[in-house]
This record gives structure tokens, sequence and C-alpha cells, in this order.
């Protein structure tokens, strides 16, 4: 989550979320361009030591970036919705796009890379946008896999582990 998410979910001014993180009183990390971020379930955390509850499947999860075309796209559509999420079909696309836009999540298809190494793509993510948690949507694979990956059967599980984060 970008600290003006952060300060939105909050309802209060982006300065205070920079002297929280300051502080050390939110948990928070850096992109490679020094840019401030917070993982949805420690923003939860933080809210719940300050007495808030319920807020589980409020946060949003921030930026995601999905590679699928076809069936898989429309099923997470649907699935995703609500989500900041945008969409491409074509593996290379999804690389440049995700160095561009540094998303928070990226969701793989396995379908989507009829013609393309899962191990190299996945390798090319993890080194591109190291801050960026992966979700494999598809059997799990024997390829390589970056530090934070998570595996998911369909959409519906790829919604949840979304909700996990």
């Amino acid at each position: 989550m970008t600290a003006r998410q952060v300060a939105e979910l909050c309802g209060v001014g982006l300065k205070t979320v920079h002297n929280w993180a300051t502080e050390g009183l939110i948990n928070h990390f850096r992109t490679p361009g020094r840019h401030l971020r917070f993982r949805a379930g420690e923003v939860v955390d933080f809210l719940k030591s300050c007495g808030y509850d319920g807020l589980e499947g409020s946060v949003p999860v921030g930026r995601v970036l999905v590679v699928a075309g076809g069936e898989s796209a429309s099923g997470l559509k649907r699935a995703l919705r609500g989500a900041s999420a945008s969409f491409v079909e074509e593996p290379r696309l999804g690389l440049i796009q995700a160095g561009r836009d540094e998303p928070d999540v990226i969701v793989v298809d396995s379908k989507s890379l009829k013609k393309v190494e899962a191990s190299a793509y996945l390798s090319a993510l993890a080194e591109g946008v190291p801050t960026a948690t992966v979700v494999w949507m598809g059997r799990a694979s024997s390829c390589v896999s970056p530090e934070r990956m998570l595996i998911a059967r369909d959409p519906q599980a790829v919604r949840e582990a979304l909700r996990s984060l």
C-alpha cells in the first residue's frame, strides 16, 4: 500500500503516516525508488493496536498487475473486483509494466506463459520488482520462485491469497 492509501484508510494526513513510519510505529519498506510502502496485513495490525476492529476485509492490497488472458483474465477480473488492478495478456508486456509501475502484487496465470519459460520469467519479475509479491495461478511448478511467491489454483484462490497479504 502507498502512504496515501494508508492515510486515506486511517483518515489522517500524509505527513502523519510518514511520521508514524519514521518513529517506527508502523512497519514499512521502501521501493528501489525510495517510495514508502506498507503491507496490508501490517496496516491491519497497526490499526488493531490503535483500537480498530473488523478491518481484515476492508484493507486494499495496493496495486495489482495481472498477467493473464482469455477465461482466466475474465475470472480474475470478477474475483479482484474492487482492487486496483491492471491487466495485460502478453507476458513480455507484463514485465515492462511491472518495471514501470512497481505493483505491490503481480498475479501470473501459468497458461499465459505459452512460449515463455516460467523460471526465467519469474526470475525476471523477482529481479525487476523485488518488493512485489508474486501470485502464481496454476499448478505448483518446480521453477525458480521469487522470495515472496504464493500459489493459487483459480481466481477465487487468488482472491483469498490477496486477503492474506
